[in-house]
C-alpha cells in the first residue's frame, strides 16, 4: 500500500513528482481523511477525455449491460 511507504504529510522530492498538466487539479493531500489514506485504490476520472486515445487498447465486454446495485471493485475488470 502506498500509504505505508510514506508518512502522512510527506513532501515529495523532484524525483517523486510527476509534473504534468493533468495533475494540476489534484486535491490538497492535507485534506484527505484517515479513512481515505488507508484505501488500496484511487479512482481518477478523465471528464475531458484528454487520455481517451491511451484507452484504445482496453479490452471491454461486448455483451449486454448488467445493472449491479452494490458493485464490488475488481481491478482486473476494465470499466468506468
Amino acid at each position: 500500500m502506498v500509504s505505508a511507504l510514506y508518512p502522512r504529510g510527506h513532501v515529495r522530492t523532484q524525483d517523486e513528482v510527476l509534473d504534468e498538466e493533468a495533475f494540476d487539479w489534484f486535491r490538497d493531500p492535507q485534506l484527505l481523511t484517515d479513512g481515505e489514506c488507508v484505501k488500496s485504490f484511487a479512482v481518477g476520472i478523465d471528464v475531458n477525455t484528454a487520455f481517451l486515445a491511451a484507452a484504445n487498447r482496453l479490452i471491454v465486454g461486448l455483451g449486454e449491460p448488467v445493472h449491479v446495485a452494490t458493485p464490488v471493485f475488481d481491478k482486473t475488470v476494465p470499466g468506468c
